[in-house]
């Protein structure tokens, strides 16, 4: 588990590498929507996925403004 957090986290992990572990899944959906344990056994599984989704697409809607911004910054604009 350590090994795939470590590259997800990197920014190593690639869909060739596959979807992440689902208990990888499971501690980023507790930890962002801010659930217990029982709340996230309790959330139907396609409630869960959508979320998962969601914040999928925040982060790389973030990271392409950071890119963004960060490109600019070293063209002095």
């Amino acid at each position: 588990m350590l090994l795939p957090a470590e590259s997800i986290y990197g920014g190593t992990w690639s869909s060739v590498s596959g979807p992440a572990p689902p208990e990888m899944v499971d501690f980023e959906l507790m930890h962002e929507m801010r659930w217990s344990w029982t709340d996230l056994q309790n959330t139907p599984t396609y409630v869960q996925r959508y979320c998962w989704d969601l914040l999928n697409a925040r982060r790389e809607a973030e990271k392409a403004a950071n890119d963004k911004a960060m490109e600019e910054a070293k063209r002095g604009g």
